[in-house]
């Protein structure tokens, strides 16, 4: 039966360069994929060649129906068009498109450019969790060496993580945070990045803590003086209880209006003072309805501030010799973790065999390389970043932070980028980009 598309779905077939796309179960999204797939090998004007696609999915039986869904959309084509010979060179060409899951493209890329990659070309791959014993092994014998060195920084930072006595808890803690590390494209950036946010000469607003604290200290401000508005509305229309309770409230928006000044400001020392004074008078025994929804309303905006108190719980002063102590403990956790990363590297090289996320890594260094100016080609990387005139990715959503940086890279920085999936449940960005099509109803 012939695909008789949506206009939503017409409009992702057709719609040229970047594409982003989001498209749930059952709307439609693989059809919507061949389609946009068939109409870029049959333009009469200017076809992308079928050996020149990337196509990728994220397991190989997806990857297999989506290639023969592909040829029998180009097949159907042909018999209607037998005289069409661009059309029967596509379908030639179809067997060499690439068409595969993330893992198996950068398996293939990495066997390919394996003396750049500085690995053997017949290297094995082997679950994370198969690794297990290495990963402990390696850890271990490097924690080892700390403990031989001493040092107060590495027996506070074991007493921070609650390993003062043993160790397991830091083991466990230190993997956890590499096994994280393996989905971001670039991991060590992040190892080097934990101590910034405890860095005292960077308490600012330019802090992520700092920063998350003025906005929260903006919006419980505003929060207030709505519950605060909404209150006074409500006593109005009686006058006995305005008359008993509307003081408190009255009081409140005084203090609520310093606050959210100090808050306005982004000064961290006007927040901390306003909540330092901020109190509001007690309110006569609640009755009736007008004094039960009084009662609620003070103990709300008391909540909001005695919450808001924990995160303003010192002067920036204060808070700067909290940071002093604790920031050489982060700056050895960055480098425990910096030297892990490597000896794990060295031990699955010697041992000739890696896991996905280390192939994924190896292929990301072979496309591009991180400078002050932005991502940059590696070197070398021309003829490999001018092999496709399109990238597609099905089921979007499953990528993860390596996985997104290396269609961005390979989309020519995702100018030629085309995207399908449940984006709504993505956790990372299409690097910035909104949903430009969405197919749900």
């Amino acid at each position: 039966m012939a695909f008789n598309p949506t206009p939503e779905q017409k409009s992702a077939i057709e719609t040229k360069g970047n594409v982003l796309v989001s498209a749930a179960a059952g709307s439609g999204k693989t059809a919507v994929l061949v389609e946009r797939v068939v109409r870029l090998l049959s333009d009469r004007e200017n076809p992308i060649s079928a050996d020149r696609l990337l196509i990728v999915t994220f397991t190989n039986a997806a990857a297999a129906e989506m290639r023969t869904r592909i040829e029998k959309r180009l097949d159907s084509e042909c018999r209607a068009n037998p005289s069409d010979i661009g059309l029967l060179k596509q379908r030639k060409l179809l067997s060499s498109a690439k068409i595969c899951t993330i893992d198996s493209f950068c398996i293939d890329l990495v066997r390919e450019n394996f003396e750049r990659a500085g690995v053997s070309p017949d290297f094995k791959i082997s679950e994370q969790n198969a690794l297990k014993a290495v990963n402990e092994g390696v850890l271990a014998a490097l924690l080892n060496e700390y403990y031989e060195k001493g040092g107060e920084d590495f027996f506070e930072l074991l007493d921070i993580v609650g390993a003062e006595y043993d160790d397991g808890n830091f083991s466990d803690y230190i993997l956890k945070m590499y096994d994280y590390s393996r989905q971001l494209a670039f991991p060590t950036d992040w190892f080097d990045s934990l101590s910034s946010a405890y860095n005292p000469d960077g308490f600012n607003i330019e802090n992520k803590w700092y920063k998350y604290s003025v906005q929260k200290a903006l919006k419980t401000a505003e929060e207030m003086r709505r519950v605060n508005a909404a209150i006074l509305d409500a006593l109005f229309e009686d006058e006995k209880a305005y008359d008993t309770y509307s003081f408190c409230f009255t009081a409140a928006a005084e203090e609520e209006a310093k606050l959210c000044d100090a808050a306005k400001s982004g000064d961290w020392d006007s927040i901390f003072n306003a909540l330092t004074v901020f109190n509001l008078p007690p309110i006569p025994r609640a009755s009736g309805e007008k004094g039960r929804a009084a009662k609620a309303a003070r103990d709300y905006i008391l909540k909001l501030s005695e919450n808001l108190k924990k995160l303003f719980f010192d002067g920036s002063e204060g808070i700067k010799k909290q940071l002093a102590d604790i920031y050489g403990k982060v700056l050895l956790l960055s480098e425990i973790l910096n030297e892990l990363d490597k000896r794990l590297f060295a031990e699955y090289l010697d041992r000739n065999t890696f896991t996905f996320h280390n192939i994924e890594h190896l292929a990301l260094k072979l496309l591009c390389e991180k400078t002050p100016e932005g991502i940059l080609p590696a070197n070398g990387a021309a003829e490999l970043l001018s092999r496709y005139d399109e990238v597609m990715v099905d089921e979007y959503q499953d990528t993860n932070d390596l996985q997104d940086m290396l269609f961005y890279v390979l989309s020519n920085r995702g100018e030629r980028l085309f995207a399908v999936g449940d984006v709504k449940q993505s956790i990372y960005g299409f690097r910035g980009l909104s949903p430009q099509i969405s197919l749900i109803k």
